[in-house]
């Protein structure tokens, strides 16, 4: 199983959850989460900046590729920041 860094943005209202994911694909979860631990400032600078440094992040953890289709990512270029 896959296992991805997910950094979770500043919402505004219920139905708006903007995350980031990246791209980096883990085997292990032990793994993902070391690395997402060892480099949390660098992650949250990334999607930060991915948003424009208009939404902060919030929170990150590592989620499985399952985790992810149930997560429903919409693309950034769909979502007004």
């Amino acid at each position: 199983m896959s296992w991805f860094v997910v950094v979770f943005m500043l919402f505004t209202n219920n139905y708006d959850r903007p995350i980031y994911i990246f791209q980096y694909n883990f085997k292990e979860m032990d793994e993902c989460i070391a690395f997402a631990k060892e480099n949390q400032d660098g992650l949250f600078y990334l999607a930060h900046k991915a948003y424009d440094f208009k939404r902060p992040p919030l929170n990150l953890m590592c989620v499985s590729e399952q985790g992810i289709k149930e997560l429903n990512p919409r693309r950034r270029d769909e979502i007004e920041i």
